[in-house]
């Protein structure tokens, strides 16, 4: 009959190499799942939408500029 050690053996440095390896993967992969809920949810109320670009997504816009905008590239398209 063989009895088992009270106490845990020590894991071999390949195999407790394998098992650091394993868990910053995990690490980077929850980190990277992480971000994207945040881009999506958290940062939606400062850029205006989830891509960060910085534009107008959720700016108002000026129609007044527009159309001065639309006026004069008309008119240097038309001379």
């Amino acid at each position: 009959m063989v009895l088992a050690a009270p106490f845990p053996t020590p894991l071999p440095t390949v195999e407790a190499a394998q098992y650091f390896i394993i868990a910053a993967l995990f690490a980077a992969a929850l980190f990277y799942v992480g971000r994207i809920f945040y881009r999506a949810f958290v940062l939606k109320s400062e850029a205006g939408c989830a891509k960060g670009c910085g534009g107008a997504c959720g700016a108002a816009l000026d129609v007044d500029r527009l159309q001065r905008t639309i006026e004069t590239r008309t008119k240097k398209a038309i001379s």
